[in-house]
């Protein structure tokens, strides 16, 4: 069964029913580059230990020529470099080479088992999506995103009554970008019946919840790490996923004793019931 949560996130985090939806954070150490603890910046998880292949997807994509739909950048060539010298450094991903600007950057890029993201601030204050790199696209697509500010992937992260987790304004990216840390969130849970890894805009399915056959649980683990001397801030989500068949009685409890205002809110208000007996049924 698919469980890519290796490090026990979902333990700590929902045992005792899926949180309040919050924009906390956790402040990091320095750069951990083994790629398999709890607090390395950048985290693999090997296919063997999860039963998924994470790039597998990615590459069928480059197949259909599809390039411009989980990649996009805005970056000048110095740039590219420096954001290259910088993943080198915090991932422990090698290249056999270095080639020059966009192409060291993307044989990095290719190698990453995550989305990753570039936000940075203009001259007058205001701030953009400057790189985009979706390796496991969850509803949104690179090039949608690409020169839009940072609430376009965040804009339907919403309390039950309409009001937005995270700061919708300039001077939340002014802080992520000087804060001088890392902070990891881990959060953004979903349920669904269809793993679906790639989830670009034009390629989203529905669940159906009244003919349940499997139910899957999504989560990310994001990191986000301040580039000041490019005015910028990085930012790695790393996406889960969990077969709810897995462990049945532990996703019953989080179901059950889910906060009013959490990430799955809807889908326990509407069809929480129908996943329950499904669960208990398996």
């Amino acid at each position: 069964m698919i469980n890519t949560d290796i490090h026990n996130y979902l333990e700590e985090r929902i045992s005792d029913g899926f949180p309040s939806m919050s924009s906390r954070m956790r402040k990091m150490t320095e750069p951990l580059r083994t790629n398999d603890n709890i607090d390395s910046y950048y985290q693999v998880h090997p296919t063997e230990q999860t039963g998924m292949d994470y790039l597998g997807e990615r590459k069928e994509i480059l197949c259909n020529g599809r390039v411009g739909k989980f990649h996009r950048s805005l970056l000048e060539d110095v740039n590219m470099m420096k954001l290259a010298d910088y993943l080198l450094d915090v991932t422990g991903i090698q290249v056999a080479e270095r080639w020059d600007k966009k192409e060291t950057l993307w044989a990095i890029l290719n190698q990453m088992e995550c989305d990753v993201a570039m936000c940075t601030l203009r001259p007058d204050g205001t701030h953009y999506i400057s790189m985009v790199h979706l390796v496991m696209a969850n509803g949104w697509s690179a090039e949608d995103a690409i020169g839009r500010d940072f609430s376009y992937m965040h804009k339907d992260v919403q309390y039950p009554d309409g009001k937005h987790v995270l700061p919708m304004n300039d001077k939340f990216i002014h802080g992520l970008i000087n804060a001088g840390n890392v902070f990891e969130r881990v959060g953004a849970y979903s349920l669904r019946d269809k793993l679906q890894p790639q989830r670009h805009t034009e390629d989203m399915v529905a669940s159906d919840y009244d003919n349940l056959k499997n139910l899957f649980l999504r989560f990310e683990r994001q990191t986000i790490m301040n580039l000041p001397e490019l005015q910028s801030f990085i930012f790695f989500i790393h996406s889960h996923f969990v077969d709810c068949k897995s462990n049945p009685d532990f996703f019953i409890n989080a179901i059950e004793k889910s906060a009013p205002n959490c990430y799955v809110w809807k889908a326990v208000r509407d069809h929480g019931e129908k996943m329950i007996r499904f669960l208990k049924n398996t």
